[in-house]
C-alpha cells in the first residue's frame, strides 16, 4: 500500500447526508491533507502544491479501494504550467492501462510551448485558452475538445491558477467549469479560499456553491450601462438594461435593441441575470 494515499468519497445523495461534514478516510498512518469539501459534485480546495499532486495522483490512479465514482472518461489540468502536476496526472492515467483523455490549459505562451516540449506525444492536447477572461470558452472550446461522452460524470477537472491569487477569481472560473461542464469532481488549489472557508486547522467545510457565490458577490451592482457593449449576429447590441436591471428595460417591446439573447452568454431564453455563465 502507498504512502500518504487519502481517499475522499462523496456522498450522491444529498437527502442521505447528515450535518457533518463529507469524511476523509485515512489510508495510512500519515495525516490527510488540508481539504475543504464544498458540496457534489465534490469539489476539493486544498492550500498547497503537495496536497493538490496527492489529489491529483490519488483520483487519476483509481488504484484505492473506496473508489465509488464511475470509470474516468477525461481528465482536464487548468493552469498546466511547467507540467509538474501534469507529470503526476498522466503517470497516474498510465499506471491504469486506461484510455482516458487528458486536456491541458496553460495561458502563458511560453509555458505552453515548453508544455508541447515537454510531452511531445501529448502536444495536441494543450490548449492556450483563458477561461478567466473569457469563461464561454469552457462551452465553445473545451466541451467541443472532451466530446459530449466525457462532459459530466466521468470528468474529473484540476484548477491551479495560483496558490496566491485571491478567492473570488479562483471561486467564479470554478463555478464557470460546474455550470459549463458537470464534473463529477473539481479539485482547486487557493490557499485564500481554503483560508476564508476556515480550512486552516479547522474542521472540513460542507458548503453549497450558492453560499459561496453569495459570500464573493458585490452588495451593490453595477449600473447596466457599466456593462459593455454587445452585439448580436445582426450587430444589433444586446439590451443591457433587460439583461441586468431588476425592473427589466422600461421601453419594453419598444426599445431597438435586442431582448431575445443573454448579454453574457449571448444564448437565447434567458438574461444576464438568470446565466449560469459568472462573470
Amino acid at each position: 500500500e502507498g504512502k500518504g494515499l487519502i481517499s475522499w468519497r462523496a456522498d450522491p445523495s444529498p437527502s442521505s447526508s447528515s450535518s457533518s461534514s463529507t469524511p476523509l478516510a485515512k489510508k495510512s498512518t500519515l495525516s490527510p491533507p488540508p481539504i475543504t469539501v464544498i458540496n457534489t459534485p465534490l469539489v476539493l480546495i486544498v492550500p498547497e502544491t503537495n496536497d493538490f499532486r496527492r489529489a491529483a495522483r490519488e483520483y487519476c490512479s483509481q488504484s484505492h479501494d473506496d473508489r465509488t465514482t464511475p470509470p474516468l472518461g477525461a481528465v482536464v489540468e487548468i493552469g498546466s504550467s511547467t507540467g509538474e502536476c501534469t507529470q503526476v496526472i498522466l503517470e497516474a492515467l498510465s499506471s491504469t492501462s486506461s484510455s482516458t483523455t487528458f486536456v491541458g490549459i496553460e495561458v502563458s505562451r511560453s509555458l505552453h510551448k515548453q508544455l508541447e516540449e515537454r510531452f511531445p506525444d501529448r502536444a495536441s492536447s494543450f490548449h492556450k485558452w483563458d477561461f478567466m477572461a473569457n469563461p464561454l470558452l469552457l462551452k465553445q472550446n473545451l466541451a467541443v475538445e472532451l466530446g459530449e461522452s466525457n462532459v459530466g460524470p466521468r470528468l474529473a477537472v484540476f484548477i491551479d491558477v495560483g496558490g496566491c491569487r485571491s478567492a473570488a477569481p479562483v471561486m467564479t472560473l470554478t463555478e464557470n467549469v460546474i455550470s459549463s461542464l458537470s464534473p463529477f469532481l473539481c479539485v482547486v488549489k487557493c490557499r485564500d479560499w481554503y483560508k476564508r472557508l476556515g480550512g486552516a486547522n479547522g474542521p472540513v467545510h460542507d458548503l453549497r456553491r450558492s453560499e459561496i457565490l453569495a459570500s464573493f458577490t458585490p452588495s451593490k451592482p453595477r449600473h447596466p450601462l457599466k456593462q459593455p457593449l454587445r452585439l448580436n449576429q445582426d450587430k444589433v447590441p444586446i439590451c443591457r438594461f433587460h439583461n441586468y436591471s431588476l425592473e427589466g428595460c422600461k421601453k419594453g417591446e419598444s426599445c431597438e435593441f435586442d431582448h431575445s439573447h443573454c448579454h453574457r452568454c449571448a444564448g437565447e431564453g434567458h438574461t444576464a441575470l438568470q446565466c449560469e455563465i459568472v462573470v
